[in-house]
């Protein structure tokens, strides 16, 4: 596992203001608060505790590192949010539905920034967010850095326009692919979300990830969720299964799995082995053009798992592939694969 400097390139700030070396840390690894007048010292001096993952292993930045200073960073930005998903995991934090009580602090920290290359911003749903967006517009005039957009696509068309303006790429969350069966787990109307990746996939500067999220009202969208997706112009097609959070989500972040664990085996084996078939059979019929493509596809090993698939059955079949479902991690992952401390 690669030592990695990961306050440096993964720096997370979440809705109370809390600043951890990556969106993964847990408690005892917090730096401080964004409201400290010496967090950014604290963020480049930062000695960590022991802390590994799959991706890497937190070590201190050398000092060639802490002054090229802070190049990537992760904001969860309030709990403001157009849906409400069943499984929604804010609902356990006391943040929920509120909105962000620290821009000023934001905007201080920012400014100090130099080096910043990318940002990936989340919620909440940002774009309902109005003090966000001004934010983030006026994060793009200073650094003119890459900006990353986790959202649930809800968009007016009318605002198409300025959404793009101010990202660069869209990690887009499908909680089904019907009108129901949206409906009934977000809230949502999934003709406007496909809507608007069906435009974001038409412009050539930006980069679109669908993401569909697995659980037993919607195992029959998933094929043609896929099929769907292979008529865009996009980057990654995510598939991962629902979770629910734990009740002590805010003090520990443990999540549990959702209910595709506790399924009735003599009701749902056989409509799980019927979808597993047109499961596999998709990548089988499809494989060329996503070769061809370069479509990455990250498929959580428990949905391999779900369908009695094996857990390499993406790569033995040759389709590009990454381990991790976050679009956080995936840009970590890039950062430790073409990393360079002397540059």
């Amino acid at each position: 596992m690669k030592p990695f400097p990961c306050h440096l390139y993964m720096l997370y700030i979440n809705e109370k203001g809390e600043v951890y070396p990556c969106p993964r840390a847990k408690q005892e690894n917090l730096i401080g608060l964004v409201s400290e007048y010496n967090i950014l010292e604290k963020v480049l001096y930062y000695q960590p505790v022991r802390c590994n993952c799959s991706i890497c292993e937190i070590r201190p930045a050398n000092i060639r590192e802490s002054q090229r200073g802070i190049i990537n960073t992760n904001l969860e930005i309030g709990g403001e949010c157009n849906g409400a998903c069943v499984y929604c995991f804010q609902k356990t934090l006391s943040t929920f539905r509120k909105p962000f009580l620290y821009y000023k602090e934001l905007y201080r920290f920012y400014e100090q920034l130099n080096n910043l290359k990318y940002t990936t911003i989340f919620g909440g749903e940002v774009t309902v967010q109005k003090h966000t967006m001004k934010f983030i517009s006026e994060l793009r005039d200073k650094h003119h850095n890459v900006v990353n957009l986790v959202t649930n696509g809800m968009i007016p068309s009318e605002r198409y326009d300025t959404v793009c303006r101010n990202f660069d790429s869209f990690q887009v969350t499908f909680n089904g692919f019907s009108k129901t069966s949206m409906y009934y787990i977000a809230k949502l109307d999934y003709h406007v979300t496909k809507s608007f990746c069906e435009y974001v996939s038409n412009k050539a500067d930006k980069i679109l990830d669908v993401k569909f999220l697995l659980s037993p009202l919607v195992i029959n969208d998933l094929i043609e969720f896929l099929e769907w997706s292979l008529t865009l112009n996009v980057s990654h097609i995510m598939v991962y299964y629902a979770i629910i959070p734990s009740d002590n989500y805010e003090q520990t972040g443990n999540r549990e799995v959702s209910s595709l664990e506790c399924l009735e085996p003599r009701y749902w084996d056989e409509i799980i082995s019927r979808v597993s078939c047109d499961f596999e059979n998709f990548f089988l019929k499809n494989i060329n053009e996503i070769k061809r493509r370069n479509i990455n596809f990250i498929i959580n090993k428990d949905v391999l798992d779900f369908f009695k698939l094996p857990v390499d059955f993406i790569e033995n079949n040759g389709i590009p592939s990454e381990k991790t479902i976050s679009i956080t991690c995936k840009a970590w992952a890039k950062y430790i694969d073409s990393y360079d401390p002397e540059v």
